[in-house]
């Protein structure tokens, strides 16, 4: 019973469509929320990795939020971040370099690399912060690349629901609070 009760509830959640609430409001959920919930999932992996089937399908999901990063760069908001989507799907790439391996020198390397990407999503959170303060209006193509993202997020949950278990609740919270 409770199961189809917690699949009917994913179906609504799917169903929904992103709301249509205050660009900042969503800039500001995307760098404070999704990406920690991201970023804690791969610290909760750091010890094991996980296989090129499963990293593939991260990479391909951070390329698509650098395409759509770069489509929309002359936004005011988006000239901010656009220019790092690049380095970060690179740091994400080098995160998984070692696969699986659980050697020493792997976890080593994992950790370092969730540091920069930690340092990107940091940088990313005080530049939109300070937009925020000086209060410079978000533009709507800055919203609609934070729906963007959140989707391409919720889709890796869909996939890897064991992985990425923090960034699904951070991803449903975001579709519930920005409306």
């Amino acid at each position: 019973m409770s199961k189809r009760k917690k699949n009917r509830s994913r179906k609504t959640l799917k169903a929904a469509r992103l709301p249509i609430g205050n660009p900042q409001k969503k800039l500001k959920r995307l760098t404070e929320k999704i990406f920690v919930g991201f970023l804690n999932d791969l610290r909760n992996l750091e010890n094991s990795g996980y296989d090129e089937s499963e990293c593939t399908v991260v990479k391909e999901a951070l390329k698509e939020m650098e395409v759509s990063s770069q489509k929309i760069a002359s936004s005011t908001w988006m000239q901010l971040i656009a220019l790092d989507y690049g380095d970060f799907r690179k740091a994400y790439h080098d995160w998984n370099g070692e696969g699986t391996k659980t050697t020493i020198e792997a976890v080593t390397s994992r950790r370092n690399n969730l540091e920069t990407l930690t340092q990107y999503r940091s940088k990313w959170k005080a530049d939109i912060a300070k937009k925020i303060k000086s209060n410079v209006g978000g533009d709507a193509a800055a919203g609609a690349f934070a729906d963007k993202v959140v989707e391409l997020f919720q889709n890796l949950t869909d996939k890897y629901p064991v992985h990425f278990r923090e960034l699904r609740g951070n991803v449903e919270q975001y579709v519930t609070m920005i409306a």
